[in-house]
């Protein structure tokens, strides 16, 4: 089974994840609408593919809205139909949002405010307890070399709390960034966490925090990105700082443009785990929109040892627009 796959009939576009289908109909009106307001949608890249560059907005959400008021129920039945009450619960958030969404005439998908209240007071928390030692930031047990503990990381622990993690299995951590999510990841296995940072000077950033959190035998840092091969490639820098991607940016967006560009070693997951042995609880991906490339990669770990899958998204459709 692919694990993504996407097939056009010359209407109705379907996407396929892991099995479950996904029907999008470019409805003219909606596209005009997206049109104009994001003021750009490039020509196709080609006839097969049908992908568009957008700019930051996020155009996906609003096909997803017109699909969902229409033709979801039976591909929600189908995928609630082997789930457990808490997945199902959250499963039915999701979509409880992307229907307010649609009230609310909105492709944006909002928070409720008891979410909105819980992160302000978690930041106002870490503001509080934060505090710079010389060139190092403490929260709680937590040293960073920069000033970077985002909710998103520490205020659910990267969602480890609400997974079922076998501990005695080690922890892939893809696009690990300065160290902060790996950090986090060490409390959750008693194995390894193996780091996946490809940027010379991010990697850099990530073997210091290693060091002063005194982890260097429990995480290891690897100067390698994940895709689906196993190659040398050029990767597009960007003056967001987080932010390093194989995907091409809207050469019109203000907001984050392309810097600079360096060669970097990309492998594939499956070949790390067998060349080193390993048996995987849990990979967590946040890879800048290449977490589809990632995935098929790592495609036999995740079919023969089922680790949990922390799997970033938010970026990979909204970067090119299906």
């Amino acid at each position: 089974m692919k694990i993504f796959s996407i097939k056009n009939d010359g209407i109705t576009k379907i996407i396929t994840i892991m099995g479950l289908k996904i029907k999008i109909k470019p409805i003219k009106k909606l596209l005009n609408q997206i049109h104009n307001k994001v003021n750009l949608i490039n020509t196709a890249l080609n006839d097969d593919s049908n992908f568009f560059y957008i700019s930051k907005e996020r155009a996906l959400d609003a096909m997803f809205i017109e699909y969902i008021s229409k033709d979801f129920k039976q591909d929600y039945l189908d995928l609630i139909k082997s789930l457990d009450l808490e997945s199902i619960k959250l499963v039915q958030t999701i979509i409880k949002g992307l229907q307010n969404a649609i009230e609310n005439n909105t492709s944006s998908i909002k928070m409720s405010e008891r979410e909105i209240m819980q992160i302000k007071e978690f930041n106002l928390s870490k503001e509080r307890e934060l505090i710079k030692l010389e060139d190092i930031y403490v929260y709680k047990n937590y040293f960073l070399p920069l000033n970077e503990f985002h909710d998103v990381i520490f205020y659910n622990n990267c969602g480890m709390d609400y997974c079922n993690i076998d501990k005695n299995k080690s922890i892939i951590d893809a696009g690990a960034w300065i160290g902060d999510s790996s950090i986090v990841l060490a409390n959750y296995t008693n194995d390894k966490v193996y780091a996946f940072e490809p940027v010379t000077e991010t990697y850099n950033i990530l073997t210091k925090t290693i060091k002063i959190n005194s982890l260097e035998n429990r995480i290891i840092p690897i100067q390698k990105g994940l895709s689906n091969v196993n190659s040398n490639i050029e990767i597009n820098l960007t003056n967001a700082s987080p932010n390093s991607t194989l995907i091409e940016f809207n050469k019109t967006d203000d907001a984050t443009k392309v810097i600079n560009k360096e060669t970097i070693e990309i492998c594939k997951l499956d070949d790390f785990v067998k060349e080193n042995n390993l048996q995987v609880g849990c990979i967590k991906a946040d890879v800048e929109g290449a977490e589809k490339m990632l995935l098929e990669g790592a495609f036999e770990t995740i079919k023969t040892q089922k680790p949990v899958l922390i799997i970033s998204i938010y970026l990979s459709f909204s970067r090119r627009f299906l």
